[in-house]
Parts: C-alpha cells; structure tokens; sequence
C-alpha cells in the first residue's frame, strides 16, 4: 500500500488499484474521511470525549504449553 499527494488530493492505492482518493485537509492536523469507506467495520457508541470505541469480536489465540524441557530436548537435536 502506498500514499502519495497529487495536486491538492491525496491518493491511497494498493499495487496497481486505487482504493481512496480524497481532497487534501484545508488545514494541518485535520481528518478527512469519507463514511463509506468505514462500511462494515463493527464500530461501538461515541465515547464523552467524541472518540469511536471499537469493540473486537476476536479471542486471542489457543496457546499450547510445553514444559522447557521439550525446547530443551530440541535444541539439543531430540524429538518428541
């Protein structure tokens, strides 16, 4: 993915597809998003300090524990 400012837009593309295309702020520091761009992604409730919380629906990883002996055992050219 690349960004690069043509004239007084702002270009995003991925490869050889563009997949935003926007007018630069008219100032520094300001946000310029367009709605449908942010379709589909499971957004919460605006916070008081007016910021999205974003609630994930994910669970982290299963994670399988082996004793240090296994790493061990490994390391040391052994199987198990």
């Amino acid at each position: 993915m690349w960004v690069r400012q043509r004239d007084h837009k702002v270009e995003v593309r991925y490869g050889a597809e563009r997949i935003a295309d926007h007018q630069c702020a008219q100032r520094r520091h300001l946000v310029v998003t367009c709605a449908y761009h942010h379709e589909g992604i499971p957004l919460g409730v605006r916070g008081p300090d007016r910021k999205t919380l974003v609630h994930l629906r994910e669970a982290a990883p299963e994670v399988y524990m082996r004793p240090l002996e296994a790493y061990e055992s490994a390391a040391a050219g052994g199987a198990q």
